[in-house]
């Protein structure tokens, strides 16, 4: 028998009486968490059914395995009771006698962000976040008016030993804690995305630990479940970053269709560079929030698609509106324009992410992105969605960001 099958039995015997693991666990705790069919094979052909409680595994989609229990339904019957579970024969009800079981023990997951310019960590376990650490580098970039790729890059070289070893330290967990390694693959700056993945390939392979690449994008939709622990899909989000505006409809983990996105600057894109027309320092999103409290929104600004049936964006003709305005009118109020600004994006994202739910016939919305955390948004949303019986999910503003 090969060495993998014995450490996969031996991961067996260690899960406690009461509990169930899935076959990728097991196959985790075995050295390969991509070998989840062997444990399946191994399990059906298991040497001691007596020593090795195959019963307790379920699939890893969480359906009852066939390995669950072996000689028919009288040793079902039977290693079912030793285990304390009520069992009426029933073959179809099988699954319905793990109500109120719990998976085997979540594995801790290690972090790693750095797609632009915070480098970031973070330890979890399932949707619970043990702890997390971020250096930014807004006081570096500020004085260049945005972000200037290659420093970027080179301050996460400098940081990012620095970062990991703070998240663990404020966990109160070691590398050995760790079960999986995780790092952002992309969206993001090549240079800055390639410090952090060559850094944690290097860790994952001299730790031995499994190593999952994680796309930027889903990564800013995942901050829900960790805000809405009962939050499952379908669902729509509107994602609003720096570099990506998109509606998205969430089928499941996986699947994710767009159902509308800009067609040229992003909105966060459209917030620096107005704020730039403005006068305003870098970053300019929060600087914009900040001068719109002092302005009131009375400018009329122009809407691209105005009438059309879609559900697509485009800001680079509001960003232009308001550079002739500032061409135009030496003395408008910059306040109002901020204002009038912010309350026209705010308005086409959402008028058009509700109409993405009445046309999915979904009642449950996240935000997602960094631009999302802007507080004229979310309470905009907030109020819309209460008038529209809208289920409405906002990841706090520290986890809408790149980290």
């Amino acid at each position: 028998m090969s060495d993998f099958f014995n450490r996969i039995y031996e991961a067996v015997k260690a899960i406690p009486t009461g509990t169930v693991a899935t076959y990728g666990f097991i196959a985790a705790k075995a050295g390969n968490p991509h070998a989840s069919r062997a444990v399946g094979w191994a399990l059906h052909n298991n040497p001691d059914p007596e020593n090795i409680p195959c019963h307790r595994v379920v699939m890893k989609d969480g359906s009852l395995s066939k390995a669950f229990a072996f000689g028919g339904e009288n040793e079902q019957k039977r290693l079912l009771l030793s285990e304390g579970v009520p069992f009426d024969g029933d073959k179809v009800a099988l699954k319905s006698l793990f109500d109120g079981y719990t998976l085997q023990k979540q594995p801790v997951i290690l972090s790693i962000e750095t797609s632009c310019d915070e480098t970031a960590a973070a330890l979890t376990r399932g949707r619970e976040v043990i702890s997390d650490a971020i250096n930014t580098q807004i006081e570096i970039h500020k004085k260049y008016g945005g972000v200037v790729p290659e420093i970027a890059s080179r301050n996460h070289i400098l940081n990012i030993d620095t970062v990991v070893k703070e998240v663990l330290l404020k966990g109160n967990m070691t590398f050995a804690d760790v079960d999986y390694i995780a790092v952002t693959q992309g969206a993001g700056l090549l240079g800055a995305l390639l410090v952090g993945v060559s850094y944690t390939k290097g860790l994952a392979y001299a730790l031995n630990k499994p190593l999952i690449p994680v796309n930027h994008l889903k990564g800013h939709i995942a901050a829900s479940y960790i805000t809405a622990s009962d939050l499952q899909p379908p669902f729509v989000t509107l994602l609003v970053s720096g570099g990506h505006t998109q509606i998205l409809r969430v089928n499941s983990w996986r699947d994710i269709a767009i159902l509308g996105e800009t067609q040229d600057d992003a909105a966060g894109e459209a917030f620096d560079k107005v704020a730039r027309l403005l006068g305003l320092p870098y970053p300019g999103g929060p600087e914009i929030e900040k001068a719109a409290l002092k302005g009131t929104a009375n400018i009329k600004l122009p809407r691209a698609f105005k009438g059309e049936d879609t559900l697509n964006f485009s800001f680079s003709g509001l960003k232009t509106a308001v550079m002739t305005l500032l061409k135009k009118d030496k003395t408008i109020n910059a306040n109002d324009l901020a204002a009038s600004f912010q309350s026209e994006v705010c308005s086409v994202l959402l008028d058009n992410t509700f109409a993405a739910l009445k046309k999915e016939g979904l009642n449950t919305l996240t935000l997602a992105g960094g631009v999302s955390a802007n507080g004229a948004l979310r309470t905009a949303a907030t109020e819309r969605a209460r008038k529209e019986n809208i289920h409405l999910i906002l990841p706090e503003k520290r986890h809408s960001t790149d980290n």
